[in-house]
């Protein structure tokens, strides 16, 4: 199910700074 962090952004004026885990993922830093 797909979540938003604009709840969080909105209430705590949180803004996100680094790539996405999945960004990494993709980038083959994790292996089997």
């Amino acid at each position: 199910m797909p979540r938003s962090s604009a709840q969080t952004q909105e209430l705590l004026g949180w803004r996100p700074v680094h790539p996405r885990f999945l960004s990494d993922l993709e980038q083959h830093y994790f292996t089997n």
